[in-house]
């Protein structure tokens, strides 16, 4: 047993110390908080609240956990005429083991972001924003080694095993740190279309995180370009391609892909369907890892929407072929804020 839980520990060490990257949801765009300071308040509504989960990989080691869950809330309302503010606040968690062992990372960040509107045209139906957002508050990196007894833990006066003394490892259970994150998006739309570019960066204070009590180890910089669009095809048909660039620390990955939107009754029913592929670098260059289906339904303010990974990879001999699965959930209400002059894009 204790021969298994300290190559774990190194295992463990080695994904989240020297390598170290946050999660990633391949539903990036049903994640807005998560995705992007910026996309805070970026809705068609006064309030949003959402949620999401990912599991994978849950076969490669008997009772191993792989989860990432996300819930967040977010508003916005007039500050100037044409002018918007957004507040929101996102909490994540993010674990991953095997039986009791479990390394883990969560954070609680408050979110504000201003939309300022850049031009309309004569006839009101076009308009620009550009957008500045930040999100500051705590992060935690927390590791448990569940029931496991070490040899100093043997009292020798009572001839018994004592949890209670400290087990002599170098190891934290837990260290807070504060987390910063910013960015700024651009964004063109009107009822039909739509176009969005911006950029991202997370942890600017590149926060200590390590769980060794006499080591500092920097969480890298995430830094990420998010760009997509809706494009009408009729009435009542469109497509949403989008991409996300993240570049963290030496980590490398591009989602790409789209859905179709096919609307019915009104705009705000509506079926879709997509296909997303998953780019990583490796030691021989960029590599397809995954493709991902996804569906989504939207009925009047409220999204559902369901996508499966299929690991392409030679990681899927490892993972038996299979995948990763994600749902999310968004409710939204209320009008847009007083005479907010376009609706936001469609994501």
């Amino acid at each position: 047993m204790l021969n298994n839980f300290f190559i774990l520990i190194i295992f463990f060490f080695y994904l989240s110390g020297i390598y170290s990257q946050d999660a990633v949801f391949t539903r990036f765009n049903s994640n807005p908080l998560y995705t992007s300071a910026t996309l805070t308040g970026a809705f068609n509504g006064k309030y949003r609240v959402g949620t999401s989960i990912r599991r994978q990989w849950e076969n490669i080691v008997e009772g191993s956990s792989y989860s990432t869950k996300t819930v967040f809330a977010d508003t916005r309302f007039n500050f100037t005429k044409k002018d918007y503010f957004s507040l929101g606040i996102i909490f994540w968690d993010d674990i991953s083991g095997a039986n009791r062992l479990k390394l883990g990372s969560a954070s609680g960040l408050l979110g504000i972001s201003y939309a300022k509107h850049l031009y309309q045209n004569k006839f009101k139906e076009q308009n620009q924003y550009l957008v500045f957002g930040i999100q500051f508050g705590y992060g935690k990196r927390y590791f448990s080694t569940g029931n496991y007894i070490f040899g100093i833990q043997f009292d020798k006066s009572t001839q018994s095993v004592n949890p209670d003394i400290p087990n002599g490892e170098p190891i934290l259970n837990s260290r807070f740190y504060p987390d910063i994150n910013s960015g700024l998006m651009y964004y063109i739309s009107n009822k039909q279309n739509s176009f969005y570019i911006g950029a991202n960066i997370k942890h600017i204070n590149k926060a200590n995180i390590s769980l060794l009590k006499t080591n500092d180890f920097r969480l890298y910089s995430l830094y990420s370009g998010i760009i997509g669009a809706e494009i009408s095809l009729n009435k009542n048909i469109s497509m949403l391609p989008s991409a996300i660039y993240n570049l963290q620390g030496p980590f490398r990955l591009l989602i790409l892909g789209s859905s179709i939107r096919f609307r019915y009754f009104n705009e705000y029913n509506a079926f879709r369907i997509g296909a997303w592929a998953k780019l990583p670098n490796s030691l021989n260059g960029i590599l397809l890892s995954e493709i991902s289906f996804s569906t989504g339904f939207e009925y009047n303010r409220f999204e559902i929407g369901i996508s499966y990974d299929i690991t392409v990879s030679k990681l899927s001999n490892i993972t038996g072929h299979r995948g990763a699965f994600e749902l999310s959930l968004i409710y939204k209400w209320g009008d847009n804020p007083k005479n907010t002059p376009v609706n936001c894009p469609r994501f």
